[in-house]
């Protein structure tokens, strides 16, 4: 998923992508600002308005889930790790 999230982001010109659970929490409600705005800062400045910041990884938020109450987590990825690679870094 990052391969075609980074890709992509290469052909629209963007160098983040915002990682959100796909449900009702609040993390997805962002994604209802990048369906109107199509701005990826005003979804960063919402999620981290409404969430906190970002969790550092996908296992740390789901160590928190209780398959209830926890969804406040999303991560926004900027790719280093590849951008390295494919400088050959």
């Amino acid at each position: 998923m990052r391969l075609v999230a980074y890709e992509l982001g290469r052909i629209i010109g963007s160098s983040r992508a915002v990682y959100v659970p796909d449900s009702t929490f609040a993390p997805a409600r962002g994604l209802n600002i990048a369906d109107q705005d199509g701005d990826l800062d005003a979804v960063i400045a919402y999620l981290q308005e409404q969430c906190g910041p970002p969790a550092p990884t996908i296992a740390t938020i789901e160590e928190g889930y209780d398959g209830y109450s926890r969804g406040d987590g999303y991560i926004i990825g900027d790719f280093a790790d590849l951008k390295r690679a494919e400088r050959g870094a």
